[in-house]
């Protein structure tokens, strides 16, 4: 399934949690796509083709050997080729259309490969990086950015952490079952 290769990247930032960035560089996430075949709801328009590559709405087709488009277009593509070559071509881990979800268990992960490259900005001479990390987060904040990437699930940990996970008592029970108690 080409286009589903994830990106991502974190930073510190000054005074505030780090900054995290994860997604896919596909339209829509190759588990989400599973989400909606599961639940057997179609897809939004533009998110894959089938096997032929003709569009498709349909999840069972796009996993079925079909694809996810990727975002941005053409240049959306090519950031999702250069994320393919560097975690799978370079590392020697699968190319995305090389991942079998076939005989996955539970939570599907491909035998991809990862790329991590890591840099201390600090061996650089810059001590303030994670300030000016915080001034740029402050700025987008400002011009209007809603929110910036990762504060949904900080604020979710938070609020789990004070209150728990809300949780149906059917969605416990099969928890229970599933666990054995």
């Amino acid at each position: 399934m080409y286009g589903t290769n994830p990106i991502a990247f974190a930073t510190p930032v000054a005074g505030a949690d780090p900054l995290v960035v994860d997604q896919a560089t596909s339209v829509m996430a190759n588990g989400e796509v599973r989400l909606h075949a599961l639940a057997n709801r179609t897809l939004p328009e533009g998110t894959g083709v089938d096997r032929n590559g003709t569009p498709s709405t349909d999840p069972h087709a796009v996993l079925a050997g079909g694809a996810l488009n990727t975002f941005g277009g053409y240049k959306g593509s090519s950031i999702a080729l250069m994320v393919e070559l560097m975690a799978g071509a370079l590392t020697g881990g699968q190319l995305s259309f090389e991942n079998d979800f076939g005989d996955c268990v539970g939570a599907q992960t491909p035998k991809a490969g990862q790329l991590l490259i890591v840099i201390d900005p600090e061996r650089g001479g810059n001590n303030d990086f994670a300030g000016r990390v915080g001034l740029l987060c402050d700025r987008l904040i400002d011009a209007g950015q809603e929110r910036l990437p990762g504060a949904r699930r900080y604020e979710n940990r938070r609020q789990s952490t004070l209150c728990g996970i809300p949780m149906s008592e059917e969605k416990l029970l099969e928890l229970k079952n599933l666990a054995g108690n």
